[in-house]
């Protein structure tokens, strides 16, 4: 068997499936931040660089979207050691009482409202769907990212001094 194949085997299981529904990382991944895939078939690479490591953009920057990319948020860490309770996953930075994903971040959470404001031009293009955000070639997409990536550290650490 091909091994491509087997590798898209994990995407095949995830696609069509709702990420705010799911509590699988890769369910999340492929419907918000995953790039077009390439047949197994096809002799070329099977996937292509994302946006955000083409452009000058500073190492931190870099880091936090790619931690925001793998999921670091209580959606996921409300999981560990526990039952899928759904209290454990609720943000903390807001009183919407919603599971902190990173949609949740992007769009309704009062915590980055501050943010939101900041970078609006972009966000009005994307009317809410996270993926149309994530895709535009603009590095304030990633720049507002690692504003929230930061914001949601400093909250979790507390005061440094």
């Amino acid at each position: 068997m091909d091994l491509r194949f087997r590798h898209q085997a994990v995407w095949r299981e995830a696609h069509g499936r709702d990420p705010c529904s799911c509590l699988k990382k890769s369910v999340a991944y492929l419907n918000w931040f995953a790039l077009p895939e390439r047949p197994a078939s096809d002799a070329c690479a099977p996937f292509v660089l994302p946006e955000y490591l083409k452009m000058a953009l500073s190492k931190s920057v870099m880091r936090n979207v790619a931690r925001f990319r793998i999921r670091g948020l209580k959606c996921e860490t409300g999981l560990y050691g526990r039952s899928p309770d759904r209290s454990a996953r609720v943000c903390n930075l807001c009183e919407n009482g919603d599971i902190q994903d990173e949609k949740h971040i992007i769009f309704p959470c009062t915590g980055t409202e501050h943010l939101r404001h900041q970078f609006n031009h972009m966000l009005s293009i994307s009317d809410g769907d996270i993926k149309v955000f994530v895709f535009q070639h603009n590095s304030d997409v990633y720049k507002f990212i690692s504003a929230a990536v930061d914001l949601f550290d400093c909250f979790l650490l507390g005061p440094v001094g």
